[in-house]
């Protein structure tokens, strides 16, 4: 499920609370793990585990946020822990169950503030994997970035037949027609293992 510009323009306004309860300022990318000590009063600490993040409620309603090894510290981490900070930032501070997709964007958000992420986008351009870079984030998180920071229309292909839209908005073909074809104002971008269509 993909979320609407309102949707994701109140998340951009969370995300704007939680760095400045962290005490942070939005021009460049946080240091995520003192997002995380601020909210829950603890750094994200290392465990085994199956999926690549988690929030565990300890005694007296303490949520202490959880990573695999090998994925805290990196573009993936990053955007994993702003995840999990959103659930967390939810339960403590909207006192609201939250959607998956929700956290998704919170994470984005947080580990790329728009301020920052227009600052990169003036000194890169609009290339993923340039922003991805400085930023310290995924080419995929970078890609829709691009589309909710400048209003570029973007889309990614998140799996299969599930497309996440951002920026203007705009009829999309699907994205394997579109790179068979190569519709003009169309420009496929390869992030990661996955697909993207930025218009011109």
């Amino acid at each position: 499920m993909d979320l609407s510009p309102e949707e994701l323009e109140e998340i951009e306004g969370d995300v704007g609370v939680m760095l400045r309860m962290a005490g942070l300022d939005d021009d460049e990318p946080p240091a995520l793990e003192r997002v995380c000590s601020r909210l829950t009063g603890a750094e994200p600490q290392l465990a085994a585990m199956r999926g690549e993040g988690r929030v565990r409620m300890l005694a007296g309603g303490i949520r202490r946020i959880e990573m695999k090894l090998g994925v805290l510290g990196t573009p993936r981490g990053r955007v994993v822990l702003g995840h999990e900070c959103g659930h967390v930032y939810a339960a403590k501070v909207l006192r609201r169950e939250v959607t998956e997709a929700w956290c998704d964007a919170f994470g984005v958000m947080l580990a790329a503030p728009r301020r920052a992420t227009s600052l990169a986008i003036k000194e890169v351009g609009h290339s993923p994997s340039m922003l991805a870079e400085l930023l310290e984030i995924e080419r995929e998180a970078a890609l829709l970035r691009i589309g909710e920071v400048t209003g570029r229309p973007v889309v990614l292909e998140r799996r299969p037949r599930v497309l996440l839209a951002r920026g203007e908005g705009f009829h999309w073909p699907p994205i394997a027609i579109a790179l068979a074809n190569r519709p003009p104002g169309l420009h496929p971008v390869r992030v990661g293992a996955r697909w993207g269509l930025m218009a011109a």
